[in-house]
């Protein structure tokens, strides 16, 4: 009953970081309607930073207890994608009335994405490993 619970929120979890993986492109296509550029460099870094940190996620999963990396795990994708969303939510409100804020919004997703792909490759690990 446990294995059950445990594996339909790593389902769950992995669905929803996922999706909103992909709804990431279509907002910034959305917000950046004139180039490819940003969603270009939040795809190209975002992967950066899952090539160079899931070593040091996977050194962080063997030396912690699972239980609790699953628990930080989770709890940091579920706030970088609310963080994100609000992001999200003030760069298309505002629309392009100042592309130092929208830079720096952009920034923030970024950072954030990075925060997202990283805990979702310390779920990864630490729930399939065995």
């Amino acid at each position: 009953m446990k294995n059950s619970k445990l594996y339909t929120s790593h389902f769950l979890t992995s669905w929803i970081s996922r999706m909103f993986e992909f709804a990431s492109y279509l907002l910034l296509v959305a917000a950046f309607p004139n180039s490819l550029l940003y969603p270009s460099l939040y795809g190209l870094i975002t992967t950066l930073a899952a090539v160079i940190g899931s070593s040091y996620v996977g050194k962080l999963v063997d030396k912690y207890p699972r239980l609790a990396v699953v628990r930080t795990s989770l709890m940091l994708q579920k706030l970088s994608i609310i963080a994100s969303s609000v992001c999200f939510y003030v760069l298309l409100r505002n629309g392009s009335q100042s592309p130092i804020q929208n830079n720096l919004l952009f920034s923030v997703i970024v950072a954030l994405g990075c925060l997202l792909k990283l805990s979702s490759t310390a779920n990864d690990i630490a729930i399939e490993k065995d």
